[in-house]
């Protein structure tokens, strides 16, 4: 299973769910594990399909945060996945 979950979009903002240990200090308190980008972003559409990849497959991911809320107040944006590996 991958490490991430409850993906869906809303209008242009995809939002996932992704453990995050120290979120940025602008993310909500009930936010804290819900992450969003917009797909109208550079590098939107290839963070949804990294992120779809890794969902859909025994693949775990890293998220690396941007540490702001640029794409949607209080949800910390994503700046790359990092390496995806199989799962043990």
């Amino acid at each position: 299973m991958a490490n991430i979950s409850n993906v869906k979009i809303v209008d242009d903002i995809v939002y996932f769910m992704y453990l995050n240990q120290t979120p940025a200090v602008c993310v909500e308190a009930g936010n804290s594990n819900v992450w969003a980008f917009s797909l109208n972003t550079q590098n939107g559409p290839d963070l949804y399909r990294a992120l779809l990849h890794a969902q859909s497959s025994t693949l775990k991911l890293r998220v690396e945060s941007t540490q702001t809320c640029s794409d949607k107040a209080d949800y910390e944006t994503p700046r790359y996945f990092g390496k995806l590996q199989l799962t043990q």
